[in-house]
């Protein structure tokens, strides 16, 4: 009898992982929408098309790499996090709805990419979804559903860089946006450089 508890919690783990995966997997999938194809009673070629809509593609690339970034950090805490409470399976589902809501506020900057309306929206998507991650986070440190052994301490420490680092990006972008929308979304580029910095410390 004295097993079976910490099995029940392992597989409530398990089965938040398999939801968030497919969540992510669908919603990386459905950012493409964003990017509408031409009108078909429209004689427009091809190149045309793609020189007149190179501003959709940017948003496109950079909600893509955003989700793909969450995604590496959400995966992170699941291979720490040994149990589940009520709290962040709510939690969790809330983090999910954000990022499904991320198709909608890419297609919402494609359609106004000068509106500071939807730029505002974009980055609030953005950033309240980092700061759920990092209070999940925080929470499952806090009531120790983490091993935060001394063998451990050099992955959590890389995880809490990524994970406590990430709304600064948002956040940057989202005052950015009060003068200019297109260069408040270029503050997104820098993503690939703090994964890049995460990976070289989860290294070492």
């Amino acid at each position: 009898m004295v097993d079976k508890e910490p099995q029940r919690k392992e597989m409530g783990v398990q089965r938040l992982e398999a939801l968030t995966d497919g969540i992510f997997a669908f919603s990386m999938t459905l950012l493409v929408i964003s990017i509408a194809l031409p009108d078909i009673n429209l004689e427009i070629d091809a190149k045309s098309y793609l020189l007149a809509e190179y501003h959709n593609f940017l948003p496109f690339v950079l909600s893509f790499l955003f989700i793909a970034f969450f995604w590496l950090n959400f995966s992170q805490q699941s291979h720490h996090i040994k149990a589940t409470s009520s709290f962040t399976d709510v939690l969790t589902i809330i983090i999910l709805l954000f990022v499904v809501l991320i198709p909608f506020s890419t297609s919402l900057v494609n359609h106004y990419p000068n509106d500071f309306w939807a730029g505002l929206f974009f980055n609030c998507n953005l950033l309240l979804l980092s700061l759920l991650l990092a209070l999940n986070w925080w929470y499952c440190q806090k009531v120790r559903f983490i091993d935060q052994s001394d063998s451990n301490a050099t992955h959590l420490a890389a995880a809490n860089l990524g994970v406590y680092s990430l709304p600064f990006l948002p956040l940057a972008a989202l005052l950015i946006g009060f003068f200019s929308v297109t260069w408040s979304l270029l503050v997104y580029l820098f993503i690939p450089f703090l994964l890049i910095i995460t990976m070289v410390k989860r290294k070492r």
